[in-house]
């Protein structure tokens, strides 16, 4: 992912509630902003790590192209 995707998907969590940003100026440099899991965040994380995850198929080309030529 690309710098400018990454801060459009946080930005997008932010608006959502997931994330809290603070703006730190800095001496010389532009403003950096610093970013926090807010506490839907962590609930939203929670949810979706307690989610089943879908099993891939065991069938694999390769594997049936051994078998087939044993």
């Amino acid at each position: 992912a690309t710098h400018q995707q990454i801060y459009r998907v946080l930005g997008r969590m932010e608006a959502d509630g997931w994330l809290r940003a603070t703006t730190v100026e800095q001496a010389g440099r532009p403003a950096q902003k610093v970013y926090e899991v807010a506490d839907t965040g962590r609930e939203v994380l929670a949810a979706w790590l307690g989610e089943p995850t879908a099993t891939p198929p065991l069938r694999s080309d390769l594997a049936v192209k051994m078998r087939g030529a044993s």
